[in-house]
């Protein structure tokens, strides 16, 4: 399965490019500049052809209060920044065959 990468600089412009395209999964980070990443995952929660898209809110924290305030919010899971890229891809790997 390929796979194509919009990659956002803050929570304001994730949001916008979110109205642009249907994504399969939304990687988030909790802690973006402008507007935080669980505003933008509110932003796909109210959106009905966003509602469903799994979101995983992923962040350098390890608080108790921030994981279960990313899965409160819609969350479909909270993950923490793995210290190598690699390590994230083999997280995502594992979402890629439950997203058909």
């Amino acid at each position: 399965m390929a796979a194509e990468f919009v990659i956002c600089h803050d929570g304001v412009e994730a949001t916008r490019k979110l109205q642009q395209v249907q994504p399969i999964l939304a990687l988030i980070d909790i802690y973006m500049p402008v507007a935080d990443g669980l505003t933008v995952l509110a932003a796909m929660r109210s959106d009905p052809r966003l509602r469903d898209t799994p979101a995983i809110i992923f962040s350098s924290s390890t608080a108790d209060r921030d994981r279960e305030r990313a899965l409160r919010s819609g969350a479909t899971r909270y993950w923490v920044k793995p210290s190598r890229f690699r390590d994230l891809v083999a997280q995502v790997a594992t979402l890629l065959p439950l997203l058909g």
